[in-house]
């Protein structure tokens, strides 16, 4: 990193921005995001979130290219002054790797450093021909125990159920650890100086209402999804103050919180969660 000058990022998912997001801190180099998909952060914001956060990349100087997928990657004699491995990896003078990362679209990029963030799955397949059952990751009940007596599995691992849909889910995230009715997706991060959350079901779908606050010029967007008087996710993006008390949101979705009195206050940009939370305890 300290000798490189260009990094070619492969996927704009949770791990790879969370990785170029410490980067830029310590090393101002050229950076280029591809993704796959039509957006960035495709598995936990939803279309508009995901512009709010190609906008604060972009704020920064990254390149993001959207809709494209990486198709080779190989050694590049990029520079004056370079020399071939036992491998074939050619390194200047200075000791840098060069690449040349090819995408499905034709287009080709020059890189000193590569961070490839595709996906991850969980690490089962040392139990593959057990007696423990398997699909996605290893199959608990709401008590996190698997098919075999005394035998439990917890976070990453652990297939449950999604708490609002009722589906078999690996959300990948730690309080998929505990034993309650169903795991529910919920993630927070800062990312190129915006604070980044989503918690249970953050896309738009026939039958949920959503409420919406927009400030594009500021870069805040907050989206609560309701079920009739229920909510059952958000998406927020913006700074620090805004993602605070998404606890209290995350609490009102396990609770099954009627909010029909409070519906009208949603969609100002502050809300009042700490009312909501009293009034709740009231009730």
């Amino acid at each position: 990193m300290a000798k490189a000058k260009t990094c070619f990022v492969i996927g704009a998912g949770f791990i790879s921005l969370l990785t170029v997001s410490a980067l830029i801190k310590v090393a101002p180099l050229n950076y280029t995001v591809v993704e796959l998909e039509d957006q960035v952060m495709p598995q936990l914001l939803d279309a508009t979130g995901g512009e709010a956060l190609e906008r604060g990349m972009r704020e920064k100087g990254i390149e993001v290219i959207l809709g494209d997928s990486v198709s080779a990657i190989e050694p590049s004699s990029h520079g004056s002054a370079s020399q071939s491995d036992g491998d074939g990896t050619r390194h200047s003078a200075l000791g840098t790797r060069h690449y040349t990362i090819t995408l499905g679209s034709g287009k080709s990029f020059d890189a000193d450093m590569i961070v490839c963030g595709t996906g991850v799955r969980p690490n089962v397949d040392f139990l593959s021909g057990s007696e423990v059952k398997l699909a996605n990751g290893v199959v608990t009940n709401e008590r996190q125990e698997t098919n075999v007596a005394d035998v439990y599995a917890a976070g990453d691992c652990a297939e449950t159920h999604d708490f609002l849909s009722g589906e078999r889910v690996v959300h990948a995230i730690w309080p998929t650890a505990i034993a309650y009715p169903g795991s529910l997706s919920w993630n927070v991060t800062e990312l190129f100086g915006l604070a980044s959350a989503s918690v249970g079901e953050f896309r738009d779908r026939p039958g949920l209402e959503p409420i919406v606050f927009h400030n594009a010029a500021a870069n805040i967007y907050r989206k609560l999804l309701l079920d009739g008087d229920h909510l059952v996710g958000a998406v927020v993006i913006g700074r620090a103050e805004h993602i605070q008390d998404l606890g209290v949101v995350q609490a009102m979705i396990r609770r099954k919180t009627d909010i029909s009195k409070w519906k009208h206050m949603l969609g100002g940009e502050r809300i009042n969660y700490g009312m909501l939370a009293y009034e709740t305890i009231k009730r």
